[in-house]
C-alpha cells in the first residue's frame, strides 16, 4: 500500500509510514487542539517533497492562511505564486454557489497544478449550513465521494462532539471517512495543566497503532511524543 507522510512527527510512525495514498482522513478536536495546524503541517510537508495541494476553508481567507502557516516557519506564497498550492474560500452565505464551484474547479486544479494532497477546513462549518438532516447527509456525502473519486489524499477538519472528540458534531462524516484521528484535551485534574491526546481510532485495510499519545503544539508545529506515556 502506497503510503504519504503525514508530516507530523510521530504519526507516520503511528501509520506505519504515513497515510495510504487516496484515503480520506477526518480529523476530530475541540477548539484549540491543533487540526488547522496539524492540517497545514500536512500540505507543507507535501510542498516540501514536491507534492502540490489545494487548501479549501470556509472560514478563513487565504492572507489568515497564509500567517498562521508562518506562524511556524512554513512560507506558503512561493508556493502559491509557483501554482503549487491554491487556496479556495468558499462563501458559506451562498452554499448551493460554493459547492458548484468545488465541483466544477477541483478537477481543473487537479489537473493543473498535478496536485496530491487536499484539505477541507471544516466540515462541521459545512454541516451547519444545511437545516434537513436528510439534505446535509446528501451533501457531506456528495462532497467525500468528490474527494475521493479524485485520487486525493484529503484531510478534512471537524468539530468533536463532547469533550472525547471521538465523534464528529452531526455524527456521519466519520462514516464515509476511511481514516479518524482524535485530537482532544485531557484533564487529569483542575489543578494540573491540561495535556493534548491523539488517538487514531480507525484506518482502514492497515494497521495502526492505538495508544492514545500524547501531543504538543510547537513553534515548529504538531510533535506527537510516541515514546512516552500520556499519564
Amino acid at each position: 500500500m502506497e503510503r504519504l507522510s503525514a508530516g507530523v512527527t510521530g504519526i507516520d510512525r503511528m501509520l506505519n509510514g504515513g497515510f495510504p495514498r487516496g484515503y480520506l482522513i477526518l480529523l476530530i478536536g475541540e477548539y484549540g487542539t491543533g487540526k488547522t495546524i496539524f492540517s497545514l503541517q500536512y500540505l507543507w510537508k507535501g510542498l516540501e517533497l514536491g507534492e502540490p495541494g489545494v487548501y479549501i476553508t470556509l472560514d478563513q481567507d487565504e492572507e489568515e492562511i497564509i500567517a498562521t502557516a508562518g506562524d511556524f516557519g512554513w512560507e506558503l506564497e512561493p508556493y502559491i505564486n509557483e501554482e503549487m498550492l491554491a487556496v479556495i474560500r468558499l462563501n458559506p452565505a451562498d452554499i448551493k454557489v460554493s459547492i458548484e464551484r468545488v465541483e466544477s474547479e477541483l478537477p481543473d486544479l487537479i489537473r493543473r497544478f498535478k496536485t496530491k494532497r487536499l484539505v477541507f477546513d471544516s466540515i462541521t462549518l459545512f454541516e451547519t449550513l444545511f437545516s434537513d438532516e436528510a439534505e446535509r447527509r446528501e451533501r457531506i456525502y456528495t462532497l467525500a465521494g468528490l474527494f475521493k473519486g479524485s485520487g486525493l489524499t484529503t484531510v478534512m477538519t471537524s468539530e468533536g462532539l463532547g469533550g472525547m472528540s471521538l465523534q464528529s458534531r452531526y455524527g456521519f462524516a466519520e462514516y464515509l471517512a476511511d481514516g479518524v484521528i482524535s485530537l482532544r484535551y485531557i484533564r487529569q485534574c483542575e489543578m494540573r495543566e491540561v495535556s493534548l491526546a491523539l488517538e487514531i481510532v480507525k484506518m482502514r485495510r492497515t494497521a495502526h497503532s492505538r495508544k492514545i499519545m500524547p501531543y504538543s503544539i510547537t513553534d515548529k508545529g504538531i510533535v506527537v511524543h510516541t515514546g512516552a506515556e500520556l499519564f
